[in-house]
């Protein structure tokens, strides 16, 4: 870390991304990360990291931040009419909202074709693991891989059934990661299951 602060040329909001994608690793902790670097961009504090740093010590002291809402494994509280909540496809699980976003459905993001899903050494390991039980019957990698391939579009329905009045989903093409671009694969529902609705 004292590397990426002393001799990094990115930017603040790519710097704080890759400090924080580096430390945490849940679900919840990185889309706070995402919403951390977010922030960083909009404080418009140039590229003064001790500026930076002294404004989100003045920040974290606050609950919320103009309609936009941290969230925490622990947090059990009701949505709040009128702002905008941004929170990971886990934690919509039981709310409603007039209008949803889901931004950057992209593959590498939520992989819902199966061609392109990649499993993690931490799954190989615990199945690995599992198996050394007697009882257990270990699963190949496709067996795996179709298991994920299930819980991502169990995620999905769960976020897109959040919205009672529209809801929208967007994915570009190219972007631009740690001063890079590169290009994404759209999710496969653009070209598949979106076709298919818009037909109708």
């Amino acid at each position: 870390m004292n590397y990426w602060i002393l001799n990094s040329t990115l930017p603040l909001q790519e710097l704080v991304s890759k400090i924080g994608l580096c430390y945490y690793k849940t679900d919840m902790e990185i889309s706070n990360v995402y919403l951390i670097s977010t922030l960083a961009a909009r404080l418009n504090v140039k590229n003064d990291l001790s500026l930076l740093i002294e404004k989100f010590a003045e920040l974290a002291k606050r609950p919320s931040l103009s309609g936009f809402k941290f969230f925490s494994e622990e947090d059990t509280s009701e949505v709040q009419a009128g702002k905008i909540q941004i929170m990971t496809l886990h934690k919509s699980k039981g709310d409603e909202f007039d209008y949803v976003f889901i931004p950057e459905l992209t593959e590498r993001n939520l992989t819902l074709d199966i061609n392109k899903m990649t499993l993690k050494s931490s799954t190989t390991f615990m199945e690995n693991v599992k198996a050394l039980n007697s009882d257990y019957t270990k699963k190949s990698d496709i067996e795996l891989k179709e298991f994920n391939l299930k819980e991502n579009f169990r995620l999905l329905y769960v976020a897109i059934t959040r919205a009672k009045r529209k809801l929208y989903i967007t994915a570009s093409k190219k972007s631009k990661a740690f001063g890079r671009m590169q290009n994404n694969d759209v999710s496969v529902i653009f070209g598949e299951l979106l076709t298919n609705v818009n037909s109708r």
